[in-house]
């Protein structure tokens, strides 16, 4: 498999300490998330940075409806990275998700029952999921702790549906994007049922940025242990 960190297009801070990790193999790809503040002099500095940037992630509003604008502009900068994916949140509006035009590049991640905001999230279940979607582990083992659900069997029917990406923080208590090993999630579980070919994306909140770098090279390092563990089956 082939492990990612997602970081914000303001991260340029960053790239030093990255591409280092990155050129010692640490990790293979950066997924971009695009603020909507992002700036032409941030998006060269990701593009000379010499990490590869094959996955962006569109930027939410907060709201309920998905963000059309953020999407146009993901959709420019595929063109601008050559990436062949770009990820975004569904939001909670299911009349705004089916206006949406989903397909191989532009692909929905899974949200929780319930969400940051609040709000009923869409997409919470297996069985709403289009043909190109992101398995989003801490938010489907939120939702199944809130259905009273075993988390294991729950997320073993979103990979029944065969993802063709994934995303992966810790959670705690229906907190998501904790660093690993830091919250409830089976780790050793996820590992063995991501296919060898897949794309897993890290994507910890590291607040406070004080400690930021520390926490990227604790959720690596736990990353590696588990790739390296021999314990992977490759099936999903």
């Amino acid at each position: 498999m082939k492990i990612g960190l997602a970081v914000g297009s303001d991260d340029i801070n960053l790239i030093p300490f990255l591409k280092r990790f990155y050129l010692n193999g640490m990790f293979d790809y950066i997924e971009l998330y695009l603020l909507k503040t992002t700036t032409i002099y941030q998006l060269h500095s990701w593009l000379n940075s010499g990490i590869h940037i094959p996955i962006l992630q569109a930027a939410h509003n907060g709201k309920a409806e998905i963000d059309s604008d953020s999407i146009k502009n993901a959709m420019a900068a595929v063109r601008f990275f050559h990436a062949g994916r770009i990820v975004f949140d569904p939001g909670t509006d299911l009349e705004s998700l089916n206006e949406t035009v989903m397909d191989d590049v532009l692909i929905p991640e899974n949200m929780p029952l319930k969400t940051s905001f609040g709000t009923d999230g869409v997409l919470s279940l297996p069985e709403e999921m289009p043909e190109n979607f992101c398995l989003d582990f801490s938010h489907a083992w939120i939702t199944a702790e809130m259905f009273r659900l075993d988390p294991k069997r729950f997320i073993q029917r979103f990979l029944n549906k065969k993802p063709v990406h994934f995303h992966l923080t810790d959670t705690r208590d229906y907190e998501d994007h904790l660093p690993l090993g830091e919250g409830y999630i089976d780790l050793e579980f996820i590992f063995q049922k991501v296919p060898t070919n897949s794309t897993i994306t890290i994507e910890t909140d590291h607040e406070p940025r004080e400690t930021r770098e520390e926490r990227i090279i604790s959720d690596l390092l736990i990353a590696k242990k588990y790739e390296n563990s021999g314990h992977n089956t490759g099936k999903g």
